[in-house]
């Protein structure tokens, strides 16, 4: 919905003592309220759904591999990449609100994409052993 106030928030990610990835999330403001900084680094989507804030059910995500911007430079171990992986996140609450948008830039080096798929299994015959 157009004028919902939003909540920006900055995560850098370290792997092995490095800091390696930063996300950039933009949150409903009413969904996010009161969450300290020690529950959102644990997990922003626990606070939300413990708080009955809402339940978060749907993520669409693309991924594109970009030049490093500044703002990496500055916060990501970049060393000799000058690239990142970019994931843009769109995520939406049981009632299909959007709640989150969210930037997520990694280093080459921690980088990965693994996808488990699972059809429906609507209208499909029952078996009969």
């Amino acid at each position: 919905e157009v004028g919902h106030r939003l909540s920006h928030m900055e995560r850098v990610r370290y792997y092995d003592g490095k800091p390696l990835s930063w996300e950039s999330n933009y949150f409903r403001d009413d969904i996010v309220a009161g969450i300290t900084k020690a529950a959102a680094k644990k997990s922003v989507y626990r606070f939300i759904e413990s708080t009955n804030r809402g339940r978060i059910v749907t993520m669409r995500r693309k991924i594109t591999v970009a030049p490093a911007i500044d703002k990496a430079y500055e916060l990501i171990a970049m060393g000799d990449a000058g690239f990142v992986a970019v994931a843009h996140t769109i995520t939406f609450d049981n009632y299909g609100i959007l709640c989150e948008f969210s930037e997520h830039r990694l280093h080459p080096s921690v980088f990965m994409v693994q996808q488990t798929a699972q059809k429906s299994r609507v209208n499909e015959p029952q078996r009969n052993d």
